[in-house]
């Protein structure tokens, strides 16, 4: 995929899973036959494990009559396997972002997605599938600022709101490492007048940010606990990690600050080697499938629909209208960033997990 193409892709994105089964997620009956494998997928930590084994695997077995094993791993532990074990994948599926994507197509891991088994396909945006045949957006997630709402009682507004004095020690980030914190980073760095390929700007902003940081949590999914542990006051987090546990009467709340939702994206794909290429074909159509990502959108996962027959409906409503309205101006030059990503995770970690 050309770099533009990696661009117009980076704008859309997508998760999904169910245990309702719609018309759509029925595969072919020659399809439908037991593997001598069974199949693994690799799905992120948190919530989108969860929805994975709740919600997807579900689905998949219904549509089946096989069972998955789901192995939680970061988008970079996932890809970094990957690479260890070329020809003989430890997924059949994986779920990647941009960067991601980008590598593993360089280093020829990923399959084109046999079309004609995976039905679901025609309800999603074409520019939400690879022009290769590889990936397809099968969910887009929403960031902004969380803040304890018992302790913080107007509803913060800007991302600059993080390096006030009030919230020293109690300050939580992403490293880029994991989608949000290099997307973020990215952001920040344009913010403060850099780009994908100058991003000192947000080196010295993450500088002036130390005294304010209580911890680099492990995964995206571990801001929730440390919130109900009080162990912060104000992060970088997922409206799908924020919103459940607001529900469940946590004193934590999410805020879309004056410059936007931050936009990160779930693509799929079917590893190269995999020999499961039936079942895979079937698991990443249970993502797409109508019913599966309509229970996704709901609560307690909150994942923004790629598929055009879901409504934005209920909290999805207060996200967005629809898919193009967060899509817009979220292009980032992935290539650009692709390239260093490596070298940022290790600057990260000398510099802020190692200290």
């Amino acid at each position: 995929m050309p770099a533009s193409d990696h661009t117009s892709f980076s704008r859309r994105h997508f998760l999904a899973g169910a245990s309702a089964v719609g018309a759509g997620l029925l595969m072919p009956q020659w399809a439908q036959a037991q593997s001598s494998e069974r199949l693994v997928a690799m799905a992120i930590p948190g919530t989108w494990e969860r929805s994975a084994r709740s919600v997807v695997a579900p689905a998949f077995k219904k549509a089946t009559g096989a069972d998955v094993t789901i192995s939680p791993a970061l988008i970079v532990e996932a890809l970094a396997k990957l690479s260890a074990s070329k020809g003989n994948p430890p997924y059949d599926v994986v779920m990647m972002d941009e960067p991601a994507q980008i590598n593993a197509k360089a280093q020829d891991l990923l399959a084109t997605l046999p079309k004609d088994l995976i039905p679901n396909l025609s309800k999603v945006p074409s520019s939400l599938i690879g022009a290769d045949g590889m990936g397809v957006m099968s969910a887009m997630q929403v960031f902004g600022i969380a803040y304890n709402a018992k302790t913080i009682t107007t509803p913060p507004k800007t991302w600059d709101e993080l390096w006030s004095p009030s919230y020293k020690g109690r300050v939580l980030i992403s490293g880029p490492d994991t989608t949000i914190g290099l997307t973020w980073m990215v952001e920040l760095a344009k913010m403060h007048g850099g780009s994908e390929t100058n991003l000192e700007p947000a080196w010295k902003m993450l500088e002036k940010l130390r005294p304010n940081l209580a911890t680099i949590p492990a995964n995206p999914g571990a801001v929730g606990p440390l919130f109900q542990q009080g162990q912060a006051d104000i992060a970088l987090s997922f409206l799908s990690v924020v919103e459940p546990l607001r529900l469940r009467g946590v004193d934590v709340a999410i805020a879309k600050p004056e410059t936007g939702w931050g936009v990160v994206s779930n693509i799929v794909h079917i590893t190269k080697g995999t020999r499961n290429m039936e079942h895979a074909a079937a698991y990443v159509n249970a993502l797409l499938d109508t019913q599966v990502q309509e229970q996704l959108a709901q609560e307690p996962y909150f994942s923004v629909p790629s598929n055009n027959e879901v409504a934005f409906t209920g909290a999805m409503a207060k996200v967005a209208k629809d898919q193009s309205e967060l899509l817009t101006g979220h292009g980032l030059d992935w290539v650009s960033i692709a390239a260093q990503r490596q070298e940022l995770i290790d600057r990260f970690n000398r510099d802020f997990r190692r200290r």
